[in-house]
C-alpha cells in the first residue's frame, strides 16, 4: 500500500548507499558499490533511486533544526543536554560522534551525483518528460544539501561526480567556502528555475510533491544571500504566484476583549502552510526525529531563550477586526505576541504558539518549553516509548523546510534592500494585496513607479493576505490609528533600510520560530550588512556571559562548526 512507501525509504536507501567516514565518502573496498552500468531510463528506476534519496534526507531533519536554531538567538541547550548539543550552542563544537559529522551530508550528495550521472542523455536534453522532474529534483537536493553543509561548516568539499571506488574517495576535492559555494549553486540551479516538482501521488496521507524543493524559491534564497536582490524578489514572487501562497487569517487571538484565554488557532494550522517538507513515516517502528522529547519533557535538552520570551510577551496586542480596533492592551495588563508567549495581567506567562507552560514535576511553578514540534507529530498507539509529560508516544511525521511566510518575509527582505522600505513593511503590517498597494498611506507610490511585474499583487488570491504581525498581535494592528509603529520620517535612506531590516529579522523570529532557519536568516542579513557585530549583538543575548559570547562571535569563522 502507498502509505508504506515512506516506511520503505530506509530499506531502499540501504541498497543504494555506501558507508561513510568522518568527513568524506569512504567505500570499504575498491569494488563498485553502485551499479555503474545501471541507467535511470524508466519511471520505476527513478522511483527507487528517488526513494533512496529521500531516506537519506530524513536523517538530516533533526540536524536541520538543531544546527539552525542552536546557533541562532532563540534556543539554547540545557546543561543536561548531550555534549554535542551544548558545544553546538556555545560555538565550541569539537565532538564528532554522531550529530556533528559530515558523512550524512556527503551520502546525499553522492547519491544525487550518482542519480544525475545515470540519467540518459535524452533525459538531460529534456526529451523524456517523465523523468525530467526527477532529474531536476536530484540537482535541487544536491544543491540544498551543499547549502546546508556550507551554513553548518563554512566550507565544503566540492564533488559533482559519484564517488564509487576507494580510489575515488582518496582524491583531493577542492574546498569551497560558503560565499563561493552559493555562486556555484546558482549556476547549477538556474537551468531548473522553471522546472516542475515530481509528483508521486499521496504517500502516507502526504502530498508527495512537497517532499521536493521548489526551484524558484530555492533559487531565490541563493540570490538573496548573494545580494542579487531584484532576481530574488522576482523568484519569490514567481513561487508565491505559482502556489497562490497567502498569509491568511489564521491567528492566535485572545478569546475576547474580556481576555478569557487564548484561541491558539495559528499553532495548529501552521503545518497546513507547508510548501516543502521532510516527511516521516506514520509507522511507529520507523525512524523519527526526537525533537518532541528533546524540547518537551521532564528534562528538556533544548529550551527557549529568556530574552525572546520577554520580547514576545512585552509586545502590545490589538483587539478588533481588520476594520475596527476595539481596544489595546499592553504589558501592564495582558498581551504579547501570541505566536510566541503571552504575559497575563498578574505577570505570569501563558502558552503561545511556539511555547507551552507545563508543570512536569507537579509543582506550582510552571516551566515554559518549546511545543511547536508537537504540532507536526503524531501519537503512536501501542508504542512503548512515551513522552514523560504528555504520557503519549509522539513521533514527528514531517518537518517544514518552507512555508508561505518564508516567501513573503524574504521577498520583503529583498525589496527593502532595493530601496522599497514601505513595500517591505507592508508585508508585516498590512498584507500585500491590491488595496494595500493602492493606498499611498501604506505604500509609497514612488517605490512602485518602475512598475516591475513582481510588484503586482492584483491576483485574487492575494486578497486573502494579511500582515504577518496581525497573526500574533491582533487583527486590529493593521489600522494606522491603532498603533504608533509606522516608519519614522527622520531617517536617511540607508538608516530606514536598516530599520526595516531589523523589523523583518524580528518578524522572522516570531513567524517561523524554531523551524530550523534562524541561523541562515541572521547570517544572511549580517552578510548583507558586512557587519559581524549585528550577528554578535543578537546571538549573544541568549548567553549568561553575553560579553564573552559577543567577542567570540565578532569573528565570522567562529559561527561555523570546525
Amino acid at each position: 500500500m502507498k502509505r508504506y512507501i515512506l516506511s520503505s525509504f530506509v530499506a531502499v536507501s540501504a541498497l543504494l548507499s555506501l558507508t561513510s567516514c568522518e568527513d568524506m565518502m569512504s567505500p570499504q573496498s575498491s569494488s563498485y558499490l553502485y551499479n555503474e552500468n545501471l541507467t535511470l531510463s524508466s519511471a520505476k528506476d527513478s522511483l527507487y533511486s528517488t526513494a533512496g534519496l529521500l531516506a537519506k534526507v530524513q536523517r538530516l531533519g533533526e540536524r536541520y533544526v538543531t544546527f539552525g536554531e542552536l546557533r541562532g538567538d532563540m534556543m539554547y541547550a540545557a546543561p543536561t543536554a548531550d555534549l554535542e548539543l551544548q558545544e553546538l550552542a556555545s560555538f565550541s563544537a569539537q565532538s564528532r560522534e554522531t550529530l556533528l559529522r559530515r558523512s550524512d551530508f556527503y551520502a546525499i550528495i553522492n547519491h544525487c551525483n550518482w542519480m544525475i550521472s545515470k540519467f540518459d542523455d535524452a533525459v538531460k536534453n529534456g526529451e523524456q518528460e517523465a523523468l525530467v522532474e526527477e532529474y531536476g529534483a536530484a540537482v535541487l537536493y544536491r544543491a540544498w544539501t551543499y547549502l546546508q553543509m556550507g551554513l553548518a561548516y563554512g566550507n565544503v568539499n566540492w564533488v559533482t561526480e559519484p564517488v564509487l571506488t576507494l580510489e575515488d574517495s582518496e582524491k583531493d576535492y577542492p574546498v569551497v567556502g560558503l560565499d563561493e559555494l552559493v555562486k556555484r549553486l546558482i549556476a547549477e540551479v538556474e537551468p531548473f528555475a522553471n522546472a516542475k516538482r515530481p509528483n508521486l501521488g499521496m504517500l502516507d496521507n502526504k502530498v508527495s510533491s512537497n517532499f521536493f524543493q521548489i526551484p524558484s524559491a530555492f533559487l531565490a534564497d541563493l540570490y538573496l544571500y548573494d545580494g542579487q536582490y531584484e532576481r530574488a524578489a522576482e523568484m519569490y514572487w514567481n513561487a508565491i504566484q505559482e502556489y497562490e501562497a497567502t498569509i491568511h487569517e489564521s491567528a492566535n487571538t485572545f478569546s475576547s476583549s474580556l481576555r478569557l484565554g487564548v484561541n491558539n488557532s495559528f499553532a495548529g494550522t501552521w503545518v497546513s502552510e507547508e510548501l516543502v517538507t521532510i516527511p516521516y513515516s506514520s509507522n511507529a517502528k520507523d525512524y523519527h526525529p526526537n525533537l518532541v522529547n528533546m524540547t518537551f519533557s521532564d528534562a528538556p535538552a533544548l529550551l527557549p531563550a529568556a530574552w525572546w520570551l520577554d520580547d514576545m510577551s512585552s509586545n502590545d496586542y490589538y483587539f478588533g477586526s481588520k476594520n475596527y480596533v476595539a481596544s489595546t492592551f499592553s504589558r501592564v495588563e495582558e498581551g504579547g505576541d501570541l505566536r510566541g508567549v503571552v504575559r497575563l495581567a498578574d505577570g505570569r506567562y501563558a502558552s503561545g504558539g511556539a511555547v507551552s507552560q507545563v508543570r512536569p514535576d507537579g509543582s506550582a511553578a510552571p516551566e515554559l518549553m518549546i511545543y511547536k514540534y508537537r504540532y507536526c507529530g503524531s501519537v503512536f498507539q501501542g508504542a512503548t516509548t512515551e513522552n514523560t509529560v504528555t504520557n503519549e508516544a509522539i513521533g514527528v511525521t514531517e518537518l517544514s523546510l518552507l512555508r508561505a511566510p518564508h516567501l513573503y518575509l524574504r521577498y520583503a527582505e529583498a525589496v527593502n534592500r532595493m530601496g522599497k522600505p514601505s513595500l517591505a513593511y507592508a508585508v508585516v503590517r498590512y498584507g500585500l494585496n491590491k488595496e494595500t498597494l493602492e493606498d499611498p498611506l501604506k505604500v509609497n507610490p514612488d517605490e512602485l513607479a518602475d512598475e516591475m511585474p513582481w510588484e503586482n499583487w492584483n491576483a485574487s488570491f492575494a486578497n486573502n493576505n494579511i500582515g504577518t504581525r496581525m497573526r500574533g498581535r491582533g487583527l486590529g494592528i493593521s489600522y494606522p490609528e491603532a498603533v504608533a509603529e509606522d516608519l519614522p520620517t527622520d531617517l536617511t535612506e540607508d538608516e530606514l533600510m536598516l530599520y526595516v531590516e531589523d523589523i523583518l529579522a524580528d518578524e522572522m523570529a516570531a513567524e517561523t520560530a524554531y523551524e530550523g532557519n534562524r541561523f541562515f536568516d541572521l547570517a544572511r542579513i549580517a552578510h548583507h550588512r558586512g557587519d559581524n557585530s549585528w550577528f554578535a549583538d543578537r546571538v549573544s543575548r541568549r548567553f549568561a556571559d553575553s560579553a564573552s559570547a559577543h567577542a567570540l562571535l565578532m569573528n565570522r569563522d567562529n559561527w561555523f562548526i570546525h
